[in-house]
């Protein structure tokens, strides 16, 4: 019973293959100035295998059976537990990153982040201030909901993004063919596309 037993690609082997073939890639980018490996050697080793790689909205997540009393694991570290507390009132929005992206027009700071509880307002600490009442954790924005919508959302362990990320650079090494800006910007919409950012917008 692959297709149940599989929580992350329900008995899918091109997807499985493509995880690996990915996978591969993120481990010899990681890796690059080690040699530990020959590039050609291990790029005609996927080549051959022929599946490719994750991206284009695949990613690989895993959904076990998430619900609201057995809550996704970073929903539950970052949002809410199951009784409503809020987890995590210490990690909060940099100022520097929020700032960039709202000056850029860059619409993924509504999903990145969250609006504060205090206002509604979209607030960002600098690293190193006091934690001033200003600063605490009702006035800055948390971790948003683009990243994990609910307790029930399937748990990433790579997402299509970061794949088509990869797949850029090894495109800028000449690892394999194509336009690099090209595969970049592919990238970028993809981040946009999984956050559930409208295409137009992206």
């Amino acid at each position: 019973n692959i297709g149940t037993i599989d929580v992350m690609f329900k008995g899918d082997k091109t997807k499985w293959l493509k995880f690996g073939n990915t996978l591969k890639l993120k481990m010899m980018l990681h890796t690059v100035k080690a040699n530990t490996f020959n590039v050609s050697t291990e790029m005609a080793k996927i080549t051959s295998e022929g599946s490719g790689f994750l991206g284009n909205g695949v990613g690989a997540v895993v959904q076990p059976g998430f619900s609201p009393d057995k809550p996704n694991p970073y929903y539950n570290a970052h949002f809410y537990s199951i009784s409503g507390t809020e987890n995590d009132n210490y990690n909060r929005a940099n100022d520097y990153s929020l700032t960039m992206m709202k000056d850029l027009g860059d619409e993924r700071y509504k999903r990145v982040y969250r609006p504060a509880k205090n206002g509604g307002a979209y607030k960002g600490t600098v690293y190193g201030s006091m934690p001033t009442d200003e600063n605490n954790s009702d006035n800055t924005s948390g971790v948003g909901y683009g990243i994990t919508a609910n307790a029930s959302a399937p748990m990433w362990i790579m997402s299509s993004t970061e794949a088509m990320f990869l797949r850029a650079e090894a495109v800028l090494r000449g690892w394999i063919t194509g336009d690099a800006e090209e595969a970049y910007k592919d990238a970028v919409r993809e981040s946009f596309k999984s956050l559930a950012v409208p295409d137009a917008v992206a």
